[in-house]
């Protein structure tokens, strides 16, 4: 089966800088991706369409089709309690630059510390990766029809099903 709108794809990555640093990997994790749908970075999504179970991809991102342009109007002042690091909360000061995982109304979202205060954290909502060129291999290891549960709900279900 190709993929195209509404299949469900699963698969391994490996994303790498353009200097060849490792920024983040799958780790034998599959991503599981309702084809068509928000989330999945605008390059993924076009170099997937046609493919099948068992190819390989190696792509070469620009910044756009990555992770987008650094947007410079996005510094934001937000609780600490929304704040974690390393999926823990934050009790002790980070450094500005650090990384951490703001919680949202849509989950967790990378974000990175511009300034830190006692209650509140100012952090850059651009992706710590927005305005780099990024290069990505990924390994298609499924993919099938999906079900009119996953169409409604906009998302791919695992084997388990879903808990929402």
């Amino acid at each position: 089966m190709k993929i195209e709108k509404n299949s469900v794809v699963s698969f391994n990555f490996e994303l790498k800088s353009k200097s060849g640093e490792v920024q983040q990997s799958t780790d034998g994790n599959p991503v599981l991706y309702l084809y068509g749908s928000a989330g999945m970075l605008p390059g993924v999504v076009a170099a997937l369409l046609g493919k099948e179970k068992g190819e390989k991809l190696e792509l070469s991102l620009k910044a756009v089709d990555a992770f987008g342009e650094v947007k410079p109007d996005s510094i934001q002042r937000v609780s600490a309690k929304k704040c974690f690091y390393k999926g823990k909360a934050i009790k002790k000061k980070l450094t500005a630059g650090t990384a951490i995982d703001l919680k949202t109304d849509h989950g967790l979202r990378e974000v990175t510390i511009v300034k830190m205060g006692l209650k509140s954290i100012d952090v850059d909502l651009n992706h710590p990766l927005a305005g780099q060129d990024v290069d990505m291999t990924l390994d298609i290891l499924d993919v099938r029809e999906s079900t009119t549960d996953e169409q409604s709900h906009g998302h791919a279900h695992g084997a388990g099903g879903h808990n929402h």
